[in-house]
């Protein structure tokens, strides 16, 4: 299971469950890529996430700023990333 990210027509990431970023090097690299994703949404993007692309089971989230960002980094995704949306990791 993996989220597409989408900023208007054009894919600008992919990310897996969250569950399979449980290391420190991966968890890094997934807090740092949805810190730009963050960045943009601040920047005024629309995001457009589609959960399961291509698969049977398909839901497409659209995230117009950076609250609806976070709510679905801690309900949809499964937490954890939030606290690291404004800064990111170093």
């Amino acid at each position: 299971m993996g989220y597409n990210f989408y900023n208007a027509e054009t894919e600008i990431l992919y990310l897996n469950n969250s569950s399979e970023y449980d290391t420190l090097s991966v968890f890094k690299f997934c807090v740092n890529n949805l810190y730009r994703i963050n960045e943009r949404i601040k920047n005024g993007e629309t995001i457009k996430i589609i959960e399961n692309i291509g698969k049977e089971y398909t839901k497409t989230y659209v995230i117009e700023n950076t609250a609806d960002f976070k709510k679905w980094v801690e309900k949809i995704y499964n937490g954890g990333f939030e606290d690291y949306l404004e800064t990111g990791m170093k």
